[in-house]
């Protein structure tokens, strides 16, 4: 769906128009350092101690998708406002493949949302850049602005290719360049989070199709436990990602 044509030309027409308005305010060069960060960004999870835990331990299991977990009984949506109706906006955005997919969040920092766990994993992108698409925003927040209808398709030119995803940031983000914005800026740019749990945080959503396994995690960040229960999990955690070549950084909550 990210390579038709009509895509393609579609997001090219609205990167066309984000560079016409950055050279009118004066902001294209720091809109073109934007771009060339966001080329260097990665797909970052969030799960909690419990969940990633579970993840590693399981040996040779793979890692399940939302939408087969949920129905295969692994796991429980919940009551957020949220999971009652992600089916039915995920199914519109990508109609024929939407179960087989890892939602995942663009990140400059290797930070995730918080509404979906403190545990922030950031894959391998030589593991999933050929299966992984990015979208515009929560498909969610996306259909409530482009409202659903019987003949309504989903608009042109807010997806794009993984090599693609700084087109897609560029026309996007635009607007919140502007002549003084420098690289500090970028990854709350890239990723603006809620500090409630609201769910409603701003970012460009990854999809990530088909099967991980835990040796696609190249990062984890998390806060540093404050039970003794998770103390013990986060220490078995620390050790499973170093056995599997991955990094790890505690962080103060």
């Amino acid at each position: 769906m990210a390579v038709r044509p009509v895509e393609v030309a579609a997001l090219d027409t609205r990167v066309a128009d984000a560079r016409v308005s950055a050279r009118a305010k004066g902001s294209i060069q720091a809109l073109n350092d934007f771009e060339a960060a966001v080329d260097e960004s990665r797909a970052v999870l969030a799960r909690s101690i419990g969940d990633l835990d579970a993840i590693l331990t399981s040996g040779s299991k793979l890692m399940q998708a939302y939408h087969p977990a949920v129905r295969s009984g692994l796991r429980t949506p919940q009551n957020n406002g949220w999971d009652d109706i992600r089916e039915t906006n995920d199914a519109r955005i990508n109609p024929h493949f939407f179960a087989e997919l890892h939602y995942a969040a663009l990140s400059l920092n290797d930070e995730g949302i918080p509404h979906y766990g403190d545990y922030a994993i950031s894959l391998e992108t030589s593991f999933i850049s050929e299966r992984t698409t990015v979208f515009e925003e929560n498909p969610a927040l996306f259909n409530i602005k482009h409202p659903m209808s019987k003949d309504r398709m989903v608009p042109l030119g807010y997806r794009a290719t993984w090599s693609a995803r700084s087109k897609l940031a560029i026309a996007k983000l635009q607007f919140k360049i502007s002549p003084i914005t420098n690289h500090a800026d970028f990854p709350d740019i890239l990723m603006e989070k809620t500090v409630d749990a609201s769910g409603d945080s701003d970012f460009i959503e990854v999809h990530v199709y088909g099967k991980l396994h835990a040796r696609t995690f190249q990062h984890v960040r998390g806060p540093v436990p404050d039970n003794d229960l998770d103390v013990l999990l986060w220490a078995r955690i620390k050790v499973t990602l170093e056995k599997l070549g991955a990094t790890w950084q505690e962080i103060s909550r």
